[in-house]
């Protein structure tokens, strides 16, 4: 039996209410950082993006929920993230399901990282050797590092809200960048979902059925019961959600039509070609011992067992 439009409308809205509602119990799961009047412990680094405002107390907070949770890199989450970019973290970090987990995604909030003496020593001595971290990064930059240091340490990897640490805005540009990077090659299909919700709204509002305009309300009051005062309460929460059937395609729109602002990427494959060029012309012998019959460690010519 074919559905009428009345019914295949209320499945609409009540989908999007179901996301809604799968959003705010995701921001649940994240921890709230407590105030905390411990020094500042110079085993931690803080990674920074560029604007971001790091202060003491915060500083202090983080490091005190990493010592008592045994973590040893934490991405700091702005309680005023914006719509967008909360939405796309919260859409694809789901703490409560994966904190356990060995292996999950390095996605993360890009504002704040607190990293442990230790991951940071190794990732210097590997991908990162390279990197002025004392220095606020780009958000492609950011992604980069954030991914490497997840891979250093993904058993002791977590989030945490910070009250007080403010988000930045991403130009069109930037954040054109930033969808590039977060979701490499699939970036266009998630923001085509996105604008496939806008849509499904935008036609349920002009069809002036009862159902189709509340999943229209459902669609726009959405930030309104996602997100949570004290947890993640986005800046532009107000005119995003009031008016998000026209800022929603217009935020969008001038992000596929924004120039890239990120810096030429240096492959590090071909710059590190003449280097190895120059090494091998020296001659391979001088990197292997003289040929011996005994063993190494024992000095003896039996092999046992």
């Amino acid at each position: 039996m074919k559905l009428g439009w009345r019914y295949r409308w209320a499945l609409v809205t009540a989908a999007f209410v179901a996301n809604g509602l799968r959003l705010r119990a995701r921001i649940m799961n994240f921890p709230v950082l407590e105030p905390s009047e411990m020094d500042v412990d110079p085993q931690y680094t803080f990674v920074v993006a560029k604007g971001v405002n790091l202060d003491e107390a915060t500083k202090r907070a983080a490091i005190a929920h990493a010592e008592r949770n045994g973590i040893e890199v934490l991405d700091l989450i702005p309680s005023d993230l914006d719509l967008l970019r909360a939405h796309d973290f919260i859409r694809e970090v789901d703490r409560g399901k994966n904190q356990d987990a060995i292996i999950t995604q390095a996605k993360g909030a890009y504002h704040a990282t607190l990293v442990s003496a230790d991951v940071m020593f190794r990732a210097k001595q590997g991908p990162l050797a390279d990197y002025d971290l004392d220095t606020p990064l780009g958000i492609t930059e950011y992604i980069r590092v954030f991914k490497i240091f997840k891979r250093y340490c993904f058993m002791k990897t977590d989030y945490a809200i910070a009250p007080d640490l403010r988000s930045t805005e991403l130009k069109p540009g930037e954040y054109k960048e930033f969808l590039k990077a977060y979701y490499e090659v699939s970036w266009k299909f998630f923001a085509i979902l996105n604008l496939f919700s806008w849509v499904l709204a935008v036609v349920g509002a002009a069809s002036a059925r009862p159902w189709g305009i509340a999943s229209a309300l459902a669609y726009t009051s959405q930030p309104f019961y996602s997100y949570v005062p004290g947890r993640v309460d986005p800046k532009d929460k107000l005119t995003g959600g009031l008016f998000r059937l026209v800022v929603t395609p217009a935020k969008y729109f001038a992000t596929f039509a924004s120039k890239s602002t990120a810096p030429p990427q240096v492959d590090l494959v071909e710059a590190a070609r003449q280097e190895y060029k120059e090494e091998l012309r020296k001659g391979l012998d001088r990197f292997f011992e003289p040929k011996r019959t005994t063993c190494p460690i024992c000095a003896s010519t039996e092999v046992g067992h």
